[in-house]
C-alpha cells in the first residue's frame, strides 16, 4: 500500500512540473543551436486583437479611424482592377477573336477608371470646363465670370521675374485635391485737398495706413468640383469677415454656391479688388454696387448661347458696410458692418433679396478683370445686365430695386467698361418705392507691355429731386425731436440732408507691375466735382498704393 502511494506522489509531482514547463512562453521552442529547425507555428485566430472582422462592416480609412483598426487582410486575388479571377489574361496564340476583343474591353475599361473624375465628367458633360480654373486666392475673382486658362500671356524669354506669386498650394495625398493659403497687404499714401466753395472751408488731410490685409484660405476637392473659401480682412480699423462659401458642382453648367459672398449684380464689382487698374473701386460701387450678404446662389459658364449667368435669394442684408451703402449716407446716417468681429451682429431679421447676372460673351474674353494682357487683334466683348430685388427693403438702408446694364470690351491691350445703374428706393415714412439714384461709370486702359500700365475713369452718382426730398424730411423730423443736449450734433449730422445733387469723379491711374499683380505699385490722381444746392464743391485726391500678395 505504502509502495503505491508513493508512486502516485512521483506521478503528480512529474506532472504538475511538466505543466508548468508547458506554460511557459519558450516551451517547445527551439534552441540557439537548433536555429536551423522548423520556425516555430502559431496558432490563428479567429479575429486577431484589435483588427476589425472582415465582411460588409469594413471601416474607411479616410473616415479618420486608427489604422490598426482600419487593417484589413488582403482579399485573394479573385479580383484585379475590377476582373474576375477566372478571367485572367489568355496568351495572343491561345485566344481567338471574341477574347481578343474582350481583352480590349477590359483594357479600356482600365484606362478609364484611371482618368481624372474631373476629365469623365467634362466628356460626358456633366460639368463645365472652366470649373477648376479658380485659383483660389485674393486674385480671385466671383466664380460667376471667366477665366480662360489660354488667356494668360506667356513670359518673355529676357524676364527674370516671375509672372505672379503663388498661389500656395497643399496638395492631399495622391490626388488633384488642394489646400490654399493667401495673403494680400496694400500699403496706401492719400493725399486729399478740398478746396473752398458752396459753404466748405478749405481743407486738406494726409494719411498713410494699411488699405487691406487679407488672409485666404480656399480648398478644391474631386479636381474643382467641391470648392471652399474663407478670406477675413485684418486691417487695425476694420477686423472682419469678408467670405465664407462652399459651392458644389454637379450638373452642366451648374455649381450650387452657400455661404457669405458677394450677390451676383454686376460684373464690375464681381472681379477682385486686387486686379482693378485703378487704386480702388469707382465711387459708383458706394450706392450701387454688389456687397456681401448671406444667402445660396446657382451659377454657371459657357453654356446656353455661351453666356454667364448667376442667381441666388439673400438675407437682404449688407454684411459689409463698404458697397451699396450710399443710401445710407444720403440720409445721414452710419452705415452698419454686421460681419464686423468687433462689432458686429447677428442677421436677426430676413427680409429676402433676389439677385440676378446674365452676360454674352463675344470670343475669349476673360471676365475676371479688366486689362487686357494678351492683346489680341480680335474685338472680344461681352454684354451684361444686373437685377437685385428686395423683397421689404428697410427704408434709410435697403434699396428696394437696382438695375444694371454693363459693356465690357478688349483689343489690342485696350480694354473699355461701361457700366449704367438705376434704383428704386422706399420712403422712410413708407409707401411706395420711388425712382431714386442713378449712375454711370466709364474706364478705358492700355496696356503697354507686362509692366506697365495706364487707365482713366470717369464715374457719376445723381439724386433725383424725390429721394432728395425724402433725405431733407427725414432730417428735419430728427432735428426737431433731438434733445437739447443733443441739438447741436443733430443739425451737423443732419442739417445738409437732400443738398447734394451729384458726386462726378474724374481719375487717372498708371500701374507698375513689378510681377504682375503679385507685387505692384499705383499711382492715381483724381478730381472730385460735388454740386450742391449752394454751388459747386471741388477736390483734389492723390494715391499712391503698394501691392503684394500670394
Amino acid at each position: 500500500m505504502r509502495s503505491l502511494a508513493r508512486w502516485l506522489l512521483v506521478v503528480l509531482i512529474v506532472g504538475g512540473a511538466s505543466s508548468a514547463l508547458a506554460e511557459e512562453p519558450d516551451a517547445g521552442s527551439p534552441s540557439e543551436q537548433d536555429a536551423g529547425t522548423a520556425p516555430e507555428q502559431k496558432p490563428d485566430e479567429k479575429h486577431p486583437r484589435l483588427v476589425k472582422p472582415e465582411g460588409d462592416r469594413e471601416d474607411n480609412e479616410q473616415l479618420g479611424g486608427e489604422p490598426s483598426l482600419t487593417e484589413t487582410k488582403q482579399e485573394p486575388a479573385a479580383k484585379v482592377d475590377g476582373e474576375e479571377g477566372s478571367e485572367a489574361e489568355v496568351p495572343p496564340e491561345e485566344c481567338d477573336l471574341d477574347c481578343l476583343e474582350a481583352q480590349y474591353d477590359r483594357e479600356d475599361e482600365k484606362e478609364r477608371q484611371k482618368k481624372r473624375t474631373l476629365d469623365v465628367a467634362r466628356e460626358s458633360g456633366s460639368v463645365s470646363p472652366d470649373v477648376t480654373d479658380d485659383v483660389g486666392d485674393a486674385l480671385s475673382a466671383e466664380p460667376s465670370t471667366t477665366t480662360l486658362a489660354e488667356a494668360e500671356p506667356e513670359a518673355p524669354d529676357d524676364r527674370k521675374l516671375p509672372m505672379r506669386l503663388g498661389p500656395v498650394r497643399v496638395r492631399i495625398g495622391k490626388t488633384d485635391d488642394w489646400i490654399g493659403i493667401g495673403f494680400a497687404a496694400q500699403t496706401e499714401f492719400a493725399y486729399d485737398q478740398q478746396f473752398a466753395g458752396s459753404g466748405a472751408q478749405k481743407s486738406s488731410q494726409e494719411t498713410l495706413e494699411f488699405r487691406r490685409i487679407r488672409m485666404t484660405l480656399s480648398s478644391s476637392f474631386i479636381e474643382g468640383r467641391i470648392r471652399s473659401r474663407f478670406q477675413i480682412n485684418l486691417t487695425p480699423s476694420a477686423f472682419e469677415l469678408i467670405d465664407m462659401w462652399f459651392a458644389f458642382t454637379r450638373f452642366k453648367f451648374a455649381t450650387f454656391r452657400l455661404g457669405q459672398f458677394k450677390i451676383p449684380y454686376d460684373r464690375y464689382r464681381a472681379q477682385s479688388f486686387a486686379a482693378l487698374s485703378t487704386v480702388d473701386w469707382a465711387p459708383t460701387t458706394r450706392m450701387f454696387g454688389s456687397e456681401r450678404q448671406i444667402g445660396a446662389e446657382m451659377l454657371g459658364i459657357g453654356g446656353f448661347l455661351k453666356m454667364e449667368y448667376a442667381i441666388g435669394v439673400f438675407s437682404g442684408t449688407n454684411a459689409r458696410g463698404a458697397h451699396a451703402v450710399g443710401i445710407t449716407e444720403v440720409y445721414g446716417e452710419v452705415p452698419r458692418s454686421a460681419s464686423d468681429f468687433g462689432f458686429g451682429e447677428v442677421v436677426s431679421e430676413f427680409h429676402p433679396e433676389i439677385a440676378a447676372r446674365a452676360a454674352k460673351n463675344f470670343g475669349k474674353i476673360n471676365t475676371d478683370t479688366n486689362s487686357d494682357v494678351t492683346g489680341s487683334k480680335e474685338l472680344r466683348h461681352s454684354l451684361g445686365v444686373g437685377i437685385a430685388w428686395d423683397a421689404r427693403p428697410q427704408a434709410i438702408q435697403d434699396l428696394g430695386l437696382r438695375l444694371s446694364a454693363e459693356w465690357l470690351g478688349k483689343i489690342r491691350h485696350v480694354h473699355m467698361n461701361v457700366i449704367s445703374y438705376l434704383a428704386w428706393y422706399e420712403p422712410w415714412q413708407g409707401g411706395k418705392i420711388l425712382f431714386g439714384p442713378m449712375g454711370f461709370m466709364a474706364e478705358t486702359g492700355y496696356r503697354f507691355s507686362l509692366m506697365w500700365e495706364l487707365a482713366l475713369r470717369y464715374s457719376v452718382t445723381y439724386l433725383t429731386p424725390w429721394l432728395r426730398s425724402d433725405a431733407r424730411s427725414y432730417g428735419e423730423f430728427q432735428i426737431a425731436n433731438a434733445s437739447a443736449t443733443d441739438l447741436a450734433s443733430a443739425i451737423e449730422q443732419y442739417g445738409q440732408n437732400g443738398d447734394q445733387t451729384t458726386n462726378n469723379e474724374l481719375a487717372v491711374a498708371a500701374t507698375s507691375h513689378i510681377i504682375g499683380n503679385s507685387l505692384k505699385v499705383v499711382t492715381e490722381a483724381a478730381w472730385i466735382a460735388q454740386r450742391w444746392e449752394a454751388g459747386r464743391r471741388n477736390g483734389f485726391r492723390l494715391n499712391i498704393q503698394l501691392q503684394f500678395l500670394f
